[in-house]
């Protein structure tokens, strides 16, 4: 039992060093995780997250991202913010069809709960845009739970990330 250590009633294996042998080997692994972890893209304080290939000041952003607090599907002075940024995108882009995809984190209830309560966050951000010019019938609404998270994590966990609605201008 020296391999194993002993925690709360639990025995875990002892950490094993995962680091290669040989030092040129092991700085070409973290340049190429570096390099390959790096954003492509950078968000701005409206939440937008830039079209790749394009300078941000040529082409308006066509994604964005609502967030909620734990179980509610209430619109946070934030998300107000940004809804009405999508509003004057979409005139600026001159297009009328958008794709709202709600998700809840794995703290908000059973699958059928999480499902209904992303509906109505995608419900109630569809309901501001209208409100604001843009019809009903050019607004598609997904409500996918804890399906596809933003940030995977296990059940019964509170991720401010994953309770949100990301919004497409198409």
């Amino acid at each position: 039992m020296n391999s194993l250590i002993r925690t709360r009633r639990r025995y875990l294996p002892a950490p094993v060093s995962i680091l290669p042998s040989n030092p040129k080997l092991y700085l070409t692994a973290v340049m190429a995780l570096l390099l390959f972890s790096l954003p492509i893209y950078a968000t701005s304080e409206a939440g937008a997250i830039p079209s790749r290939g394009m300078p941000p000041g040529e082409q308006p952003a066509r994604n964005f991202w609502i967030f909620f607090d734990h179980k509610s599907f209430n619109l946070r002075p934030d998300a107000t913010k940004t809804l009405s940024t999508v509003v004057e995108t979409m005139n600026r882009l001159g297009t009328s069809s958008i794709i709202l995809i709600a998700h809840t984190d794995t703290s908000e209830g059973n699958v059928e709960e999480a499902e209904g309560l992303s509906m109505q966050r995608a419900m109630r951000a569809k309901e501001y845009l209208v409100r604001r010019g843009v019809p009903p019938t050019n607004i598609k609404t997904i409500g996918r739970g804890k399906i596809d998270l933003r940030v995977p994590t296990w059940e019964n966990i509170r991720e401010p990330e994953n309770r949100n609605v990301h919004i497409e201008i198409k």
